[in-house]
Parts: structure tokens; C-alpha cells; sequence
């Protein structure tokens, strides 16, 4: 699986001394590149709304007393990353979107993004990290190309979750534990590929295929085969077992689960969500940011904060964990 990338972690600085002797006297401090203002609508909390173009850097967004920055706000880096969503003690913590520049590849625009929760700094817990290839002002889902995560963070390191890969009409989901250097790593993975209508589920050791039952679907989406195979270490089959061999109990579990896994993750356009949800937040972010003033348009943050969350609303990995798996792996 594709490595993620590092996000920046450069800031501005502020002389603090010398703005907070300015505001301990006035309500707000001014110079050719800082604005910081006493949040009024929030007058008891002791924090400031700002925008700052320093270093190479711009900031929108709330600062604390001790002029770090807290809650919500937007920030591009020298390199030219964005960040916008929640703040704590100068970091990034809580919910926020990051995407990195795009670049050329070939005839495609490459572009990578999460979306999810963070931790001083870095991914933590539930999020979504997309790799996307497209042509550019690609607006159509069918025509774009695409990888995503959708799980479990520690930083950059995978955890559990769900691996999609769309390439024209066709695509495979992967449901499972990772390495920390994202192999497919999980004695009960599910593993699924749409060109076929065929599910693995069993043993895949980094991102090699061990053993475990195949289930062959047939067009109402019924299975109609499902065979165990045993992959030796050249990947080719060494043992086999066919459905009229198997026990009763044994088979009638793997069509079960395998149908159940299968119909959830066709119930619901999950991946025309991960890129809608992507589309819906860049275009903020190209289309309002570049005017956006904190100070004159703030009914437009409440809009920002939705989008900020939105990646919360594809609900793949826990309506597979929840819906498909319960305690049946």
C-alpha cells in the first residue's frame, strides 16, 4: 500500500512580549502583516481572533491568551500545504482537514489529503487518507481514479481499518489489520474485488494471500461456489477443498458471512462519499479562503466547521466492523 505523507510542522512567530503589552492596553494589536483583535462575541474567554501572513505562512483563526493557536482556524504552510480545522496549544489537535499540493503524474493531477481526527500534530484514531489521480477540473466520480484509508491512525502508521482502490469501473475493498508499514496483515481479513464479484476471507500475511475461502457470486448475488484453498509460498494452490467437501456447519458460517460482507459494503456508495466529501472541502477551500476575512465573515466558519467534519458521515469501516462482523470473525 502507498506510504503517506509527512505534514509540515513550521509556524510562525510571534514577538508575544511586545503584542501583549499592546493588547493589555487596546483592543487590538496592527502592524503590516498581523491583525489580532479581542474576540468580542467571546469577550470572557481571554482568546483573540487573528490573521496573520508572516514567514511565508498565513493563519485565519482564533489565538489564546498566551497567543497560541486554539479552536478553530486555517493555516498554509511555506510549502504550500493546507491545513484547516481545530487547534490546541499552537498544534493541530482534534478535527481538521490537511491536503498537500498537487502534481503532475503523467496525464494525471495527483493530489493526497486526510480528513480525521489529529493529536498534537499528527493522524490519531479515525480518519480517511486519500490518494487521488484524476485529469484536471475533474469533477465527474467516474472518471476519477483512487486509493483511501479508512480507519484506525498512529501518525502515519496503519492500524485496522479498510483499504478501497478504485481504478475506472472497477475497484476491491480490503477490511482488516495492517503492519505499521501498511501490509495487509490480518488472520480474518476480508478482501473483495468488484471485476470479479469474488470475496476472500481468511489469512492475508503482509499483503500475501495464505489461506481461506473464496466465495464466487453469481448475478442476483447469491453465492453459488465458494472453495477453501491453501496458497503454498510460490502463491500457488496446494490444497483445495470444494463446497460439496466441507461440512455443513463450516460452509453454510462462510456463505453467511461473506454474503452479509459483501451486501454492506454495496448498501451504500461509500466510495462516491470519500470523493464528494473531498470535493465539497477543496472547493471551500480554493473558492472562499483566498477572500475569507475572520473579522467580516464569520457566518462562513460554521460552513467550514461542517466540512471539517464531514468525513465522519462515511461510516464504511464501522458498518463493516459493526454490521458485518459483530462476532462472527
Amino acid at each position: 500500500m502507498k506510504s503517506m505523507r509527512e505534514s509540515s510542522t513550521t509556524t510562525f512567530k510571534l514577538e508575544r512580549a511586545k503584542i501583549n503589552e499592546v493588547l493589555s492596553n487596546q483592543e487590538e494589536y496592527k502592524d503590516d502583516d498581523i491583525l489580532i483583535k479581542k474576540w468580542e462575541e467571546n469577550s470572557n474567554s481571554g482568546n483573540y481572533l487573528a490573521e496573520i501572513t508572516k514567514d511565508g505562512t498565513q493563519f485565519l483563526g482564533i489565538l489564546n491568551s498566551r497567543l497560541e493557536k486554539e479552536g478553530y482556524g486555517y493555516y498554509r504552510f511555506q510549502n504550500d500545504d493546507h491545513y484547516f480545522g481545530s487547534f490546541k496549544y499552537d498544534q493541530r489537535n482534534y478535527n481538521g482537514f490537511y491536503i498537500w499540493p498537487s502534481e503532475q503524474r503523467g496525464d494525471k493531477i495527483h493530489t493526497e489529503s486526510y480528513h480525521g481526527f489529529w493529536k498534537d500534530n499528527k493522524k490519531n484514531k479515525y480518519g480517511i487518507y486519500l490518494w487521488l489521480d484524476e485529469e484536471e477540473d475533474n469533477e465527474e466520480f467516474d472518471k476519477a481514479n483512487f486509493e483511501a484509508y479508512v480507519g484506525n491512525f498512529d501518525g502515519n502508521k496503519y492500524i485496522r481499518g479498510t483499504f478501497l482502490r478504485k481504478d475506472g469501473d472497477n475497484y476491491y475493498v480490503y477490511h482488516g489489520n495492517f503492519t505499521p508499514e501498511g501490509k495487509k496483515n490480518d488472520e480474518k481479513a476480508f478482501f473483495y474485488s468488484s471485476s470479479l464479484d469474488r470475496l476472500f476471507h481468511g489469512h492475508i500475511e503482509n499483503d500475501v494471500f495464505k489461506n481461506g475461502y473464496i466465495s464466487y457470486f453469481n448475478d442476483d448475488g447469491i453465492i453459488d461456489n465458494i472453495v477453501y484453498c491453501d496458497f503454498g509460498d510460490n502463491k500457488e494452490v496446494k490444497k483445495m477443498i470444494m463446497q460439496e467437501d466441507m461440512k455443513e456447519e463450516d460452509l453454510k458460517k462462510e456463505k453467511d458471512d461473506n454474503t452479509l460482507f459483501r451486501n454492506v459494503i454495496l448498501s451504500i456508495d461509500y466510495f462516491g462519499e470519500i470523493y464528494n466529501t473531498f470535493k465539497s472541502t477543496v472547493k471551500f477551500l480554493i473558492e472562499e479562503m483566498g477572500e475569507l476575512t475572520i473579522f467580516e465573515d464569520k457566518e462562513k466558519f460554521p460552513t467550514l466547521m461542517k466540512l471539517i467534519v464531514a468525513y465522519n458521515r462515511n461510516n464504511i469501516y464501522f458498518d463493516i466492523e459493526n454490521k458485518a462482523l459483530g462476532n462472527r470473525v
